[in-house]
């Protein structure tokens, strides 16, 4: 009896793009999407992505040609000229920084500057965040 072939990735966002590119094992893909693009748009089968000047010239069509191996489905990259949102991994360690902010208790000193005292508090809270993550993979 043949196996059931498996569904195809159902791609509602462009985190799940990276996502799937993660699970693929394209880890090199996986970085290029999250540090060297911006999203300006997406739907599913036409993303457009602001390519920032580190990105490899032939990114889009990479990934053109990587999500049509892996959904079955035509999709279409496209380049636009407007700004986007900042990069998905900036986006991540912003947030990573704000959670650990506020973890540590953080507090502004003097002229709106955070306190020696927090910032330490605050760095030794994401040492150990991200000590606790690595064990986890």
């Amino acid at each position: 009896e043949a196996e059931p072939e498996p569904e195809a990735p159902n791609l509602q966002s462009f985190e799940d793009v990276v996502a799937l590119a993660d699970a693929k094992r394209d880890l090199k893909l996986k970085n290029a999407l999250l540090e060297h693009v911006r999203l300006v748009h997406f739907k599913p089968g036409q993303i457009e992505l602001n390519p920032l000047p580190t990105a490899k010239p032939d990114l889009l069509q990479e990934l053109m040609r990587k999500l049509k191996g892996w959904t079955g489905r035509v999709w279409i990259v496209s380049t636009s000229e407007q700004e986007g949102s900042e990069p998905l991994g900036a986006q991540r360690r912003a947030q990573e920084a704000r959670e650990i902010e506020h973890a540590a208790g953080a507090r502004p000193g003097p002229g709106g500057r955070p306190r020696a005292r927090d910032v330490a508090l605050g760095v030794a809270a994401g040492l150990a965040v991200g000590l606790a993550l690595r064990r986890r993979r």
